[in-house]
């Protein structure tokens, strides 16, 4: 199983270096059906997700999983889910930089994903807590607040652009004087 998972990484990899038509993607779409490879990440998401602590191979195997998916099987309407799922997982590995091009690929090609209002979200969390780049993430905070103003995240959006440019200090400030 590993070894085949592997092979997807390296596939992949090489795929995305490749400047040349789509063909080795529609000659894998037809070795590798998107239900074999939704039974795939299945198992992966449970060996990754019943462990306490993360196997950084095995979510960078899923991470490979989710992307190849992506890449094959751009219409599926799970496709963007599992982008997300991709950046979740490379934020918390180390990889936000990544983690932003997942979510980059929501933006720009599944405006109706259900979830469309919470990957803009998501961008600007990534911005401001791994990245640390206040302007991107203040510019993402805004067009989701702009863009979804009823959404169950928007007060947080409103309370981060409030707090994003407070040093340390300012905010330690602005926390003790609510608690008085």
């Amino acid at each position: 199983m590993k070894i085949y998972c592997f092979i997807v990484i390296v596939f992949f990899v090489v795929s995305c270096n490749n400047k040349g038509t789509d063909t080795q993607t529609e000659e894998v779409s037809e070795k590798v059906s998107s239900t074999e490879l939704r039974e795939e990440i299945s198992t992966c998401e449970d060996e990754l997700f019943n462990h306490i602590e993360t196997d950084t191979s095995t979510a960078i195997e899923l991470i490979g999983k989710y992307v190849y998916y992506a890449n094959t099987f751009k219409q599926d309407s799970i496709t963007p889910e599992f982008l997300l799922r991709a950046s979740e997982i490379a934020a918390n590995i180390g990889q936000p930089h990544n983690a932003i091009n997942y979510l980059n690929r929501i933006e720009n090609d599944y405006p109706d994903f259900i979830r469309y209002g919470f990957s803009l979200y998501y961008t600007a969390h990534i911005y401001d807590y791994f990245l640390k780049n206040t302007e991107k993430a203040a510019e993402y905070y805004n067009k989701f607040i702009n863009d979804y103003p009823e959404h169950q995240l928007a007060n947080d959006a409103k309370m981060m652009l409030e707090i994003i440019y407070l040093s340390d200090e300012d905010l330690i400030k602005k926390f003790e004087s609510l608690n008085e």
